[in-house]
């Protein structure tokens, strides 16, 4: 979370999407939206028992139903 409170501050160029491992193996998985003029980053956090594949798909199928919400 750090890493995106930095960008924002600074006004670094925007991450649409990232994927990140920590040491422990927990993943974080984002991705940059807009809506209503609102900017955000969607940050998913899921254990080491998931893999990346199946975190993206769920990430995509949350983001379905954020965008539903326009």
């Amino acid at each position: 979370m750090k890493e995106f409170e930095v960008r924002s501050e600074k006004n670094l160029v925007s991450v649409k999407k990232m994927y990140l491992e920590l040491e422990n193996s927990d993943k974080f998985i984002s991705n940059f939206m807009e809506i209503n003029g609102i900017k955000f980053n969607l940050v998913l956090m899921f254990s080491f028992r998931v893999k990346f594949g199946m975190g993206n798909l769920h990430l995509r199928d949350l983001l379905r139903k954020v965008e539903k919400l326009k």
